[in-house]
């Protein structure tokens, strides 16, 4: 579609965590902080792209495009651009 590759190792989650829509705003950025590490070596078999596309399903605060955007960051991506398919309640 976007005619560019796709890469779904460059992010890791390292500790399982609770359903995000059982979770409170807060409940939800704690329980994903420290959930997600960046793959270097993924990262570096990419080419260490210095802009990703993030794709994710259902956006309601943002915790998890925070944490994985985190993650990438702390990688050395320099912009991290989110879309998800829709928006949750809980998004203002």
């Amino acid at each position: 579609m976007l005619d560019q590759p796709m890469y779904t190792k460059i992010v890791e989650r390292i500790h399982d965590t609770k359903p995000q829509k059982q979770l409170s705003p807060g409940e939800r950025k704690n329980n994903l902080k420290k959930a997600f590490r960046g793959n270097l070596k993924e990262y570096q078999k990419a080419g260490t792209p210095k802009r990703i596309l993030v794709i994710d399903d259902i956006y309601t605060t943002g915790s998890t495009a925070e944490a994985v955007t985190t993650a990438l960051k702390q990688l050395g991506v320099q912009e991290v651009y989110v879309f998800c398919i829709a928006i949750g309640k809980g998004f203002s």
